[in-house]
C-alpha cells in the first residue's frame, strides 16, 4: 500500500510538472505530454523516484532481497531531498540533512500506522505480548522523532538568510505552525502513553485514542511539509 501511495504521488507530481511546462492542465492532450516534465530537473528526479520504487516493489517479493527494498526506499528519501528546496539551496549539507529528516519521519509514521492497525486488531489473548511491542515502538518513536526534528532544523537553516525571515516569510510561518503541531502532539502522546503503559495491564482504549491522535497529527504535518516545499 505504501509503495502504491508513493508511486501515485510521484505520477501526480510528474503530471503537475508537465502541466506547468505546457501552460496548464488543459494543454495536456495525451499521456505522451508527460514527457514535458522530463525537461525539468524536478521531473527527472521524480522519474528516478518511480524507478527506485519499482525496484523496491520487485525486491520486496522475495525475503532474501527485502534488505535491497529498504535500501531503495532510503534512496527515495535522498532523491526527494535533492528534488526539493534543499537541492536548490546551494548548501552541500542541506540534502543529507533533509534526507535524514525524511527517512526518520518515514520510519516513525510507518511504525505508527502499523501500531494503530495492530492495536485495533489485537485479540484479547495476545495483548500481553503486544504490550511489549508497543513499548518498543515508543522507544523507536522517541529516537526517530528527535532525529527528524534535529535534521529538520538543520535543513531549515539553509532557507533563511536572517532570523527575522522565520516570522516574515510564508516558509518560516508554515515551519513554525508545523513545529508547534508536532510539539503538541508529542507532548500529549508522551504524557498519555506514559500513563497507559505505566499500568500493569495497558489501557487499550486510551492507547487507541493516542494512536489515532498521533497519526492525525502526523498526517497534518505531512500536509504542512507539502506546503513548505511549495512555498
Amino acid at each position: 500500500l505504501g509503495l502504491v501511495v508513493a508511486a501515485t504521488g510521484a505520477v501526480l507530481h510528474l503530471l503537475l510538472l508537465a502541466a506547468d511546462s505546457a501552460g496548464g492542465l488543459a494543454e495536456l492532450r495525451s499521456p505522451a505530454d508527460l514527457a514535458l516534465a522530463l525537461d525539468t530537473r524536478a521531473g527527472r528526479l521524480t522519474l528516478a523516484i518511480l524507478a527506485v520504487l519499482a525496484l523496491a516493489a520487485a525486491a520486496s517479493r522475495w525475503p532474501r532481497l527485502r534488505p535491497l527494498a529498504i535500501l531503495a526506499l532510503l534512496a527515495t528519501a535522498v532523491i526527494s531531498a535533492a528534488r526539493g528546496h534543499s537541492g536548490t539551496s546551494g548548501h552541500g549539507w542541506a540534502v543529507p540533512a533533509d534526507a535524514l529528516h525524511l527517512a526518520a519521519a518515514a520510519i516513525w509514521i510507518g511504525a505508527l500506522v502499523h501500531l494503530v492497525r495492530v492495536v485495533y486488531a489485537a485479540p484479547e489473548d495476545r495483548r500481553e505480548t503486544l504490550a511489549y511491542g508497543i513499548r518498543r515502538y515508543a522507544s523507536l518513536a522517541i529516537v526517530t522523532v528527535l532525529v527528524a526534528i534535529a535534521a529538520g532544523l538543520v535543513t531549515a537553516l539553509a532557507q533563511f538568510g536572517s532570523p527575522e525571515e522565520l516570522l516574515e516569510t510564508s516558509y518560516g510561518q508554515t515551519l513554525l505552525v508545523k513545529g508547534a503541531l508536532i510539539g503538541a502532539a508529542l507532548a500529549v502522546a508522551l504524557a498519555a502513553r506514559t500513563r497507559a503503559l505505566g499500568l500493569p495491564w495497558p489501557e487499550w482504549g486510551l492507547l487507541r485514542r493516542i494512536g489515532i491522535f498521533e497519526l492525525a497529527s502526523a498526517a497534518v504535518a505531512l500536509l504542512l511539509l507539502a506546503l513548505l516545499v511549495g512555498s
